[in-house]
């Protein structure tokens, strides 16, 4: 899904030549999120290498905050007109 939505934000931006602020808000945002996908697969790396995983709470908590970066891409997309 994250190649997708990348995918077709680049189409939009590049080909139809739609921009504006809120569009760079949206792509750092869509930034923040592959950073966390990489994090993600950094620590799932080391996980399987070194057999030593965080804690349950701060797994959960980690796994939630990729809503910190989905909602304003969203919020963004839906309200870029308004």
């Amino acid at each position: 899904m994250f190649l997708l939505a990348l995918f077709f934000g680049m189409w939009l931006w590049l080909e139809f030549g739609i921009n504006g602020a809120w569009l760079h808000i949206k792509l750092a945002f869509v930034g923040l999120l592959l950073l966390y996908y990489m994090a993600s697969g950094w620590l799932l790396r080391r996980a399987l290498k070194s057999g030593i995983f965080p804690s349950g709470l701060a797994l959960r908590f980690f796994n939630e905050s990729s809503l910190l970066f989905v909602i304003p891409i969203i919020y963004l997309a839906v309200s870029k007109n308004a």
